[in-house]
């Protein structure tokens, strides 16, 4: 069988090396869901307000659209086109905590572009969503906007 390849095609993702201490893998370790990460979500806020298109330029840069370490997915889409800006989705992240092959609860993050408001200045909101056993928990989901 001959495997044809389009040169159009959309990246896949990548497993990023936590050994490297890159931009992404330590924004990995603070997103990733474990216990004692559950409550940090304005550490998350204070990195991704210093370094949002830091992550993304890094993601798109690797030619892939979502970088992996084993525990968490970070996903960034393609720029937006015309007619399509994905909803302004800069940022979105997956992880779950899993025992005895049972998902405890996972942990997502998405960062969208709200707009620009000056010369460099750009408004974003983050989303921080758990669901334990499935179920969307309410008093962890948080959302905030910020400007940077």
């Amino acid at each position: 069988m001959v495997e044809v390849r389009s040169e159009s095609r959309v990246p896949g993702s990548s497993y990023v090396d936590l050994a490297k201490g890159n931009i992404v893998s330590n924004f990995m370790k603070i997103v990733r869901a474990d216990d004692k990460n559950l409550s940090n979500f304005e550490k998350v806020v204070d990195f991704l307000r210093c370094h949002t298109y830091e992550i993304v330029r890094y993601v798109r840069n690797s030619e892939h659209l979502m970088l992996d370490d084993g525990h968490t997915l970070v996903n960034c889409p393609p720029p937006a086109e015309e007619g399509d800006d994905h909803g302004g989705l800069l940022i979105k992240t997956y992880s779950e905590l899993v025992d005895q092959d049972r998902i405890v609860y996972s942990r997502q993050f998405e960062v969208h572009e709200l707009g620009n408001l000056y010369a460099g200045q750009h408004r974003i909101e983050i989303r921080s969503r758990i669901y334990r056993n499935g179920v969307v928990s309410s008093e962890d989901n948080r959302t905030v906007e910020i400007d940077i």
